[in-house]
């Protein structure tokens, strides 16, 4: 079975912190699994609390960017806060694929504060 070759390197080379420049700065990171099985990459962000319609996903080239906002939900009336730990704001991922990627027949679910997207290998590799 043909793996990826050196996609875990480049994944993480294309954090918007770690070397985008032109990217626009964001205030958080969602947090990232990305594994590979069978002939799909599978990437899974940690979205809770985002709803579905502030989350966006585009293909530009072969970056995969996964970008949005989590609204702060402190109830109205609160005078002072004691603790908060939970990022809110704007937040993006940036995902160099593979070139063996069939950037045509990617999936993108989003569920139960999980965002899933499926890029499978493109039978052409």
């Amino acid at each position: 079975m043909p793996r990826y070759p050196n996609v875990f390197l480049h994944m993480y080379a294309l954090s918007p912190r770690r070397q985008m420049k032109a990217f626009t700065p964001t205030d958080w990171e969602p947090p990232l699994d990305i594994y590979e099985t069978g002939n799909k990459l599978i990437i899974i962000a940690e979205l809770s609390g985002v709803k579905k319609d502030h989350v966006s996903v585009t293909i530009e080239g072969n970056i995969l960017t996964i970008e949005g906002e989590r609204r702060k939900c402190a109830p109205s009336g609160t005078v002072h806060v004691h603790q908060m730990e939970i990022p809110y704001g704007r937040f993006a991922r940036r995902i160099q694929l593979p070139e063996a990627a069939d950037l045509e027949s990617i999936e993108a679910k989003f569920r139960e504060g999980y965002l899933k997207i499926e890029v499978p290998r493109s039978t052409s590799a």
